[in-house]
């Protein structure tokens, strides 16, 4: 089964001491061990809760566990449907490590202090993580959506026609711009401001990856590999 866990800096420094294969012990506050069971309530915690540690930064953790070891523990379902977690013992972690099949993943990043402009044809949206930027992007079916960090430049465009995207990289107001590159095998006419635009199938990519370059772009505010 694949899991997930929010962590903030000073356990992931303790994971990555680990060599990635297992979490540390608990400190005698800390009577039990929490990991979640779908990935956006493992980045609803990392955002709202590690953020607020002393460095404002918190990280979504992933790893599987074997199956048959798993299931001798109960799901608990916190106040929303996808809220939905283990509770391990802090004496049982030294075992559940043993049960973790391959390396523990760093999924996400996030960070108290982002700023994220979305501009959209309904207006101009600030957002603080990326998970509010996702609903934007996933929730508008035919619109061009314009994102930047704290300043206009640089910023993706992500053009959006149902399942498929097309991407821009626009690196300053008079600088280079780059396109996507296509993992769909055929044109789609999107709208580019108020005018209709068809891209070549080379540049047209799924939602989904479109997702994973604004995500990309987010962290690093540099020009995501989806993009040449």
């Amino acid at each position: 089964m694949i899991l997930y866990r929010p962590v903030g800096t000073a356990e992931l420094e303790l994971i990555k001491q680990n060599n990635y294969r297992s979490f540390p012990p608990r400190l005698t506050e800390q009577p039990i061990f929490y990991h979640v069971l779908n990935h956006e309530y493992a980045c609803e915690i990392a955002e709202k809760w590690n953020t607020k540690t002393s460095d404002c930064k918190g990280y979504v953790t992933e790893f599987e566990v074997d199956d048959e070891y798993i299931k001798n523990f109960e799901v608990y379902t916190v106040s929303r449907k996808h809220h939905q977690e283990f509770c391990i013992s802090a004496e049982e972690l030294e075992n559940f490590n043993r049960h973790i099949i391959g390396i523990i993943k760093v999924t996400d990043k996030f960070s108290e202090n982002k700023i994220i402009t979305v501009s959209t044809g309904h207006g101009e949206i600030v957002c603080h993580s990326k998970i509010e930027v996702k609903k934007i992007i996933l929730n508008n079916s035919t619109d061009d959506i314009w994102i930047s960090i704290k300043k206009d430049y640089p910023c993706l465009a992500i053009l959006i026609n149902g399942k498929y995207a097309c991407i821009h990289y626009v690196e300053s107001e008079n600088g280079n711009v780059f396109q996507s590159v296509g993992n769909v095998d055929k044109e789609i006419t999107f709208i580019a401001g108020s005018k209709e635009w068809t891209a070549p199938k080379e540049s047209v990519i799924t939602i989904e990856k479109a997702v994973k370059c604004m995500e990309i772009f987010c962290d690093t505010t540099k020009r995501p590999n989806c993009i040449e």
